[in-house]
């Protein structure tokens, strides 16, 4: 992957822009799933709710994100760790402790078979637990 935002941006073909910069440096900083309202409290100074909203919409599109419903119904963004290609399915872990999501790219998607005249569109598949860092602070 990429390992830095303009880089990541112009290796999608899109023009170069400060809000997209800032909003991938924050990604590429965290390791988790990130709300529309983690980014609006972070970027508060530099960009507006419809600059932010807009911008995770097109990284979407262009595979450098991907979204995730969250448990509570709430859309989530994690960047994809290779850019530029389709975003595979795969399981996302929630803590119930610290609400954490990130992604579990090392644990294979569950394939569902789906009764005739059914089609999937996309999977959305969260499991809900105590992550590593809840569950050693528990000890």
């Amino acid at each position: 992957m990429a390992k830095d935002a303009l880089t990541i941006i112009r290796n999608s073909g899109l023009r170069i822009t400060p809000s997209r910069k800032k909003i991938i440096n924050i990604f590429l900083k965290s390791q988790h799933a990130l709300s529309e309202g983690d980014l609006e409290k972070q970027l508060a100074a530099d960009c507006d709710r419809t600059t932010i909203y807009r911008t995770l919409h097109t990284l979407s599109e262009h595979d450098i994100l991907h979204k995730l419903i969250d448990t509570d119904g709430s859309t989530k963004y994690v960047l994809n760790r290779e850019t530029n290609q389709p975003h595979d399915e795969h399981i996302h872990f929630k803590c119930n402790e610290c609400g954490t999501v990130e992604c579990l790219e090392h644990v294979p998607d569950q394939h569902l078979i789906l009764p005739e005249g059914y089609k999937k569109l996309y999977t959305n598949f969260v499991v809900v637990g105590v992550c590593d860092h809840c569950n050693d602070s528990e000890k």
